[in-house]
């Protein structure tokens, strides 16, 4: 007992140095853990007080917003996770519901939260994505975005196809629309005619106009419209989606994404008001034509090269084979490979033949 009594006093506590370090870093990481999701909880709240509370822009525009969490309790925002947050809202004219999905940076990771976001900042954001009637959506597909965005997205491997199969970009006319901010916007549409008939002067003078931009230019991301959803979104054999995607501001300055929740508003009306003239069906029901050929073609050449990759790798499979044989093992293996082809052959010009009586 004396011995182990005796090393202990002259254990120093510089000697423990390596131990004090991962008890603070433990310390840290829970605290962290902890500060970071009240963080995220905090701004959640922010833009659920701001925008979903009687009288608010969506409590205007949708009979019910809420759904029942795991114990059957009504909630209008569920926390699916730290930095993961939906709110559900349904009744209003044009479309079915709208999900409202808040994906916040996170906070309560040490590493990602902060030192990767230190190098690659992250955005608070939130996505509306509302789920139109389909007799209240011009058959077409649009995107306004950053441009930054824009390229990330057409970049993006196995996600919006839809963008890269019906759309070009479009350079705005100065004529049509003198104040559009040219140089933080891209354009993709299908039909530029559907674009241009969409900006109404209301959207120009509220967000999309240069002036109004350069104001709250900082929380949009993009508003993407389609009938040709994939993905997640393909649960139907046409489904139409109006998403809009914004930043969100500090929980303390919410109400700066102000005018583009109530623009997101607008523009749903004024998708469920438009009505596409015939030369623009015609140019629609076209494209839709030329796609699902090429999507038939695409399968068929695609089937062909795995059918061809197959019988490639059977070959070298069975060369290999080969190598390892003794002279005489690869001469039997010959002759029973030519017997089964004789045979198959045999069966072959067999159920060729009629027979006469």
């Amino acid at each position: 007992m004396k011995p182990i009594m005796q090393a202990l006093k002259e254990v120093q506590l510089k000697d423990l140095w390596m131990e004090f370090g991962f008890l603070a870093l433990i310390v840290l990481y829970l605290v962290n853990m902890i500060v970071g999701s009240q963080a995220n909880k905090r701004i959640a709240y922010a833009w659920a007080q701001e925008y979903t509370t009687e009288g608010k822009v969506l409590e205007r525009n949708f009979s019910h917003i809420g759904i029942s969490d795991e114990e059957g309790t009504e909630v209008t925002l569920l926390k699916e996770g730290a930095a993961m947050f939906h709110c559900y809202a349904s009744g209003r004219r044009f479309c079915t519901g709208m999900v409202a999905s808040l994906d916040l940076r996170p906070r309560m990771e040490l590493f990602q939260g902060y030192v990767l976001n230190a190098i690659l900042p992250q955005d608070d954001i939130v996505d509306l994505e509302v789920r139109m009637n389909e007799a209240s959506m011009p058959k077409t597909v649009l995107c306004i975005a950053t441009t930054r965005l824009a390229r990330e997205m057409l970049r993006k491997e196995g996600c919006y196809e839809d963008l890269k199969l019906y759309t070009r970009k479009v350079e705005v006319a100065k004529d049509r629309i003198p104040n559009w901010p040219h140089e933080k916007l891209t354009v993709l549409a299908e039909q530029p005619s559907i674009f241009y008939d969409l900006m109404s002067e209301a959207m120009l003078d509220q967000v999309f106009g240069r002036a109004a931009f350069e104001e709250i230019g900082q929380y949009f991301r993009a508003i993407r419209i389609t009938t040709e959803a994939e993905g997640k979104h393909k649960q139907a054999s046409s489904l139409s989606i109006a998403q809009f995607s914004f930043v969100l501001p500090p929980a303390e300055q919410m109400d700066k994404l102000g005018r583009w929740m109530t623009a997101a508003m607008v523009f749903i009306d004024t998708l469920g008001n438009y009505k596409m003239k015939p030369e623009q069906k015609a140019k629609a029901d076209k494209a839709r034509q030329e796609a699902a050929a090429h999507a038939e073609k695409g399968g068929e050449e695609e089937t062909y090269e795995r059918e061809e990759k197959l019988r490639q790798k059977k070959k070298e499979e069975e060369q290999e084979k080969l190598k390892r044989m003794s002279p005489a093992e690869r001469e039997k293996y010959q002759k029973r490979k030519d017997k089964i082809e004789r045979d198959r052959r045999a069966r072959r010009m067999g159920k060729g033949m009629v027979v006469k009586m």
